[in-house]
């Protein structure tokens, strides 16, 4: 049985109401007219998966971790369709202080059940109410995934998202599933998949492209540098003006030490891909389960780290420059960025 789809299911039944890190939703009490902020070369992701209508000491611990890491995090917020924007307001106004904001415009998992219209009722509603709040639109999550359904409504749901999000002029992400050789269809692995189905323009005009990857559900395959290196150089090609980079990462299911799943997140946030507009991501599906409360937390102590150290020498997500130079941590009032002095 391969573990791809099958494992990535069964994550998101367990979930129930996916509101990943990402943040997604930008709380109406945001001023409307609120520029999003430029993002800065690597990005450190994480997913919280239970912001809508979040209790306020469980926000409270969510904060109080972003606000600790040495660099100002992105938070990835899956909305689950069906959803309405206000569900988020509390969260979104709390974390967007500490955190930059991507909106997951719906989950993989709730794809299969909605028809293109619904979804872009759905979909228009968020782009609208916080186009100048969120950093970073989520446009298709998964998309070959052969749990979503038919490829054709798909494909026409990822249009529709782009369109609305290049209409009012964000950012965009679109995130693939990759399942080196743990499909069950060969026209859903990832590069055959997007090399067929995803539209010229978009191929052309999305900002960044995202992988998703959980070893267990891909024969707890892991690939060698070499190989990683082998797969951002063909989502280069395909996507020469994008930049690349994780959009999930950690274990499907969940299960394991935090021993492991600190070793494990280490990996995701401490490799190293030169060029490529290389830019992380990594988005740590289990966030808010794994690693807060903060204090003491293997987990959480592992992503300090991996921050602290920056990026790998060479994954500035610029460039393919290999000089020698050192990176310091800033955090201004809008945020953590990162300094390379030669």
């Amino acid at each position: 049985m391969t573990g791809g789809p099958t494992g990535t299911a069964r994550r998101r039944r367990v979930l129930g109401s996916l509101v990943a890190v990402v943040l997604l939703t930008i709380a109406p009490a945001l001023t409307a007219d609120a520029q999003s902020r430029p993002l800065p070369p690597t990005l450190w992701g994480i997913t919280l998966d239970d912001t809508a209508d979040i209790r306020a000491g469980t926000l409270d611990a969510e904060v109080a971790s972003l606000r600790a890491l040495p660099a100002m995090p992105i938070a990835r917020v899956v909305m689950d369709v069906g959803t309405r924007p206000a569900a988020y307001a509390t969260a979104v106004n709390a974390l967007a202080p500490v955190s930059y904001l991507m909106a997951e415009l719906g989950d993989s998992s709730e794809m299969k059940r909605q028809s293109v219209a619904a979804y872009q009722r759905f979909e228009e509603s968020l782009v609208t109410a916080y186009r100048g709040t969120v950093d970073l639109w989520e446009i298709g999550n998964e998309v070959n995934g052969e749990w979503v359904g038919s490829t054709a409504r798909e494909v026409a749901k990822i249009t529709d998202a782009y369109d609305s999000v290049t209409a009012v002029g964000g950012t965009t992400a679109l995130t693939l599933y990759y399942n080196p050789n743990c499909w069950t269809k060969r026209s859903h692995e990832m590069f055959t998949w997007a090399q067929a189905n995803i539209p010229s323009s978009i191929k052309a005009g999305v900002d960044e492209v995202l992988i998703s990857y959980y070893p267990d559900d891909c024969n707890d395959f892991w690939p060698t540098q070499a190989g990683w290196q082998s797969v951002f150089d063909q989502l280069h090609a395909m996507f020469p003006n994008a930049r690349l980079g994780f959009g999930e990462s950690g274990i499907s299911t969940d299960r394991g030490s935090a021993a492991a799943k600190a070793a494990l997140l280490t990996k995701y946030y401490t490799l190293h891909i030169a060029g490529d507009d290389y830019l992380g991501g990594y988005f740590w599906w289990y966030y808010a389960e794994d690693a807060v409360p903060y204090e003491g937390n293997a987990v959480w102590n592992a992503l300090h780290s991996a921050i602290a150290a920056g990026p790998p020498h060479g994954s500035t997500g610029v460039g393919t420059s290999t000089a020698t130079c050192s990176t310091s941590w800033v955090r201004p009032m809008g945020g953590w960025f990162s300094r390379a002095t030669p």
